[in-house]
């Protein structure tokens, strides 16, 4: 083991997850694919990849610093405004070869337009958008952080409005479906889960239908936030 002194440095990690391929249409190309924000590593790390992080400041909240991760650096897609929770603390006694740290993970939820390219292959970005389920090698306990917010985000997906958070202000019934098939990587029926999506109570069904389609357009939704309060209010979770 690795001499350490007796210092303790608190580092702030954020888990950024997004869906890519929200596809409009039925039959899309590929499903929607869950996807995490990385980085490049650098010093002891090049060659990896790492979860945007940054050490905590004296003057600073950790959800303050949770935001100064996602914001700062080179190439950083300046997520800012996003949803953010804490994840959990890591504090094992030899997550980092040369001292003592303890890690304060979050999940922060990022909207992505639908059908929008992943950028993964540029060899110049800091920072880039990769599978969540099949991530490149990762530094550290990145690996343990980012198994740790896909667990909680499969959790919350079916009880919460989590999976709101991921999708446009207007969505189809189709879209909602893909989130949460990328959530909780597998594929749920059809019928089956859009029935219990309309008897949830906190979809607003509006006058608007998809554009730019083939086939016959869909019905756009808006998810209705403080129906979803009021529920959450009397002990009520979704069940989608």
């Amino acid at each position: 083991m690795a001499r350490r002194d007796d210092a303790i440095t608190v580092e702030v990690h954020c888990v950024a997850l997004s869906v890519d391929g929200i596809a409009r249409a039925s039959r899309p190309a590929r499903p929607a694919r869950l996807d995490v924000l990385l980085a490049r590593g650098t010093g002891a790390h090049a060659g990896k990849w790492t979860l945007p992080g940054v050490a905590l400041r004296a003057d600073e909240s950790l959800e303050d610093a949770a935001r100064r991760a996602l914001r700062q650096g080179d190439g950083v897609v300046g997520l800012e405004g996003v949803v953010l929770e804490q994840l959990a603390t890591f504090s094992e006694v030899d997550s980092h070869a040369a001292s003592r740290v303890l890690t304060v993970a979050w999940i922060a939820l990022a909207r992505r337009e639908p059908n929008a390219p992943a950028d993964d292959a540029s060899p110049v970005r800091a920072t880039a958008w990769h599978a969540a389920t099949k991530p490149p090698t990762l530094s550290g306990d990145a690996a343990r952080i980012v198994a740790a917010a896909r667990e909680r985000l499969a959790d919350d997906v079916r009880r919460r409005a989590t999976g709101f958070e991921l999708l446009p202000a207007r969505f189809t019934l189709w879209q909602l479906q893909q989130v949460h098939q990328a959530a909780l990587a597998r594929a749920v029926d059809k019928r089956n889960f859009r029935k219990r999506a309309l008897a949830a109570g906190v979809l607003d069904e509006t006058d608007a239908r998809e554009e730019g389609v083939a086939h016959r357009a869909a019905r756009l939704y808006a998810f209705n936030r403080k129906r979803y309060e009021k529920l959450r209010a009397r002990g009520i979770d979704l069940d989608l």
